[in-house]
């Protein structure tokens, strides 16, 4: 089971968010690092549910959890703090805005612009696991897409984004399963990559210089 950076995991005492993407083998248990994006309720069952959502790049782009929590209330108030339900009052904008919108034959990976300028590359290891996570990941970015200018992002901008992505050099940690994870940062972006057996599952990187992620 692949569980994706920015995932959002709804109940539990708290909904949480997914730190970093993971592989979870069938009858399996992994410790994931988290963190919460309900800052006002503290009780309720032990169990979250996979619902097919994802946090917007504003909030999965916030450094530490009291950033994240900032982060959340932008999108309004709400009795708990609750990222499911402030952005709730966005989805039918944020789905209006993506709708229609499929891969390509072949497509494994996709760079989304937000003002006119890039703010999130994110690449899979086949097409089947875009078209899987198409529809969750374009409504995540459409919730900040939906408050932004409507500005093309040229493709200069695309390509250099891309290629200072490829450029910044990282760092490699193995967890207890055996998946290796590897993340840099350089003044341009931030970047993590997932690999199983030497095969690159999950590869994200954000703009650090986007105002999303700087305000």
């Amino acid at each position: 089971m692949l569980v994706l950076e920015g995932e959002l995991l709804e109940g539990g005492q708290q909904h949480r968010v997914a730190a970093r993407s993971a592989l979870v083998a069938p009858d399996t248990s992994v410790v994931l690092p988290v963190r919460c994006v309900e800052q006002g309720r503290w009780s309720g069952g032990r169990a979250h549910v996979r619902a097919g959502r994802r946090a917007p790049v504003t909030v999965r782009s916030a450094q530490g959890q009291a950033e994240v929590w900032r982060r959340v209330a932008r999108y309004g108030a709400g009795a708990t703090g609750s990222l499911p339900e402030t952005v709730g009052r966005r989805e039918a904008r944020a789905a209006a805005l993506v709708a229609g919108l499929r891969p390509l034959p072949f497509q494994n990976g996709v760079l989304i612009g937000i003002g006119g300028q890039p703010v999130l590359l994110e690449v899979f290891d086949s097409p089947r696991t875009l078209a899987d996570v198409w529809d969750a990941l374009l409504q995540a970015v459409a919730l900040d897409a939906v408050t932004a200018p409507a500005i093309p992002t040229p493709g200069r901008r695309a390509r250099r984004f891309t290629g200072r992505v490829a450029a910044i050099d990282t760092v490699r940690g193995i967890d207890e399963s055996g998946t290796v994870h590897e993340q840099g940062e350089s003044h341009h972006a931030r970047v993590t990559t997932l690999r199983w057996r030497d095969r690159a599952v999950h590869t994200s990187a954000v703009s650090v210089r986007h105002e999303l992620v700087t305000a």
